[in-house]
């Protein structure tokens, strides 16, 4: 099951998009006003300005976070993971100004995200395969203006 998320759509496009995506059970987001949650096709259409490999504590690598940068000046991420199953998958974004953390967390079947703003923005991603530590990837935050 993809995940499909839009924002700024009808109510009925809302409901369709939740359904479309993971149970609210599975899935959370948080977009405080000044932040966007798009879908993945709206984010890959702007111009990749970050790509990083998430690792553990062993250095093994799982997925990778992803950073777009649009004309408008809005910059978006996602985190992609490979585990070939729904896996608990995190995508955070916090503007260059702000304190608030937006975020787009839950069990996916590819990617959380995508989390959007305008200006400089700060990303971090993490997956988790299981409860021990080499079990969690993560990737530093990271600045993209």
């Amino acid at each position: 099951m993809r995940k499909l998320r839009l924002t700024g759509a009808s109510a009925a496009l809302a409901v369709a998009a939740l359904l479309a995506g993971t149970s609210g059970a599975e899935a959370a987001s948080y977009t405080p006003p000044g932040y966007y949650l798009l879908t993945a096709a709206q984010c890959e259409g702007g111009t990749k300005v970050g790509d990083r490999t998430l690792v553990n504590q062993l250095g093994e690598t799982q997925g990778r976070q992803v950073v777009y940068r649009h004309s408008s000046g809005m910059r978006c991420a996602l985190t992609y993971h490979h585990a070939g199953a729904p896996t608990q998958t995190r995508v955070n974004v916090r503007r260059d100004i702000w304190q608030t953390v937006a975020y787009d967390t839950g069990v996916f079947q590819y990617y959380a995200g995508a989390v959007g703003s305008y200006g400089c923005i700060y990303v971090s991603s993490h997956i988790s395969l299981g409860s021990h530590s080499v079990d969690q990837f993560r990737s530093p935050t990271t600045k993209y203006c």
